[in-house]
Parts: C-alpha cells; structure tokens; sequence
C-alpha cells in the first residue's frame, strides 16, 4: 500500500513539473500589470494590460491610454504602441517572478505588479 501511494505522490509531481514548465512566458504574461513611480516628487501609475493573441493596452501618466502589441524573444520583450497617433517601439529585457514583471532597459527597470 505504501509502495502504491509512494508511485502516484511521484507521477503527481512529475505531471506538476511538466505543466509548469510547459508555461511559457506569452502564457505568464497575459493579464494586467501596474506599475508606480515617483519622479520628482510626483506618483504616477502605469498599467500594462497584455492579451493572449498578442494585443494590448498601456495607460500611464494622466489616465492617457494607448494600444499595443507586443513580441517575445526569449528573454526579451518588444512592444509597440500607439499613444496620441504617436508609434513608439520599444525593447526590453523583461523576468517574471510570481506576480512581478520587471522591464529593464538600459540601467532602467521597472517593476509592475501582477493586477489582482
């Protein structure tokens, strides 16, 4: 009987291990995210809002929201976006960790926190 329990309490982690790591990062990635920093004194709130088929939105200083797309590479994500008729393309090195997304670039990261 233990011997039974012992094979499946094994296949259970096995089959964890593999729906885990089957998660890619276009899959952790779709939900919203936000994101707060001072500058100069002033707070500001950015949302990042990623949706499964590659499309999404960016809202940040004064509620301005524009919309987007975005492209991962490996360990790099790409996002183009449209505020004000203005395209802006922009590259990052990005990591998730439970509910952080960090963007670097350059020496600049941010860091958003997974919206609940």
């Amino acid at each position: 009987m233990k011997r039974k329990i012992s094979v499946v309490l094994i296949c259970a982690l096995f089959v964890s291990l593999f729906a885990f790591a089957a998660c890619s990062a276009e899959d952790k990635i779709v939900g919203t995210w936000t994101s707060q920093q001072t500058t100069l004194g002033v707070v500001t709130e950015s949302t990042l809002i990623f949706n499964e088929d590659g499309t999404g939105s960016v809202s940040g200083l004064l509620g301005i929201t524009g919309a987007m797309t975005y492209v991962i590479t490996d360990n790099t994500i790409t996002l183009t976006y449209d505020i004000l008729g203005i395209e802006t393309v922009k590259s990052y090195t990005f990591a998730i960790e439970k509910d952080s997304l960090s963007l670097t670039e350059g020496a600049n990261t941010v860091t958003f926190t997974r919206a609940a």
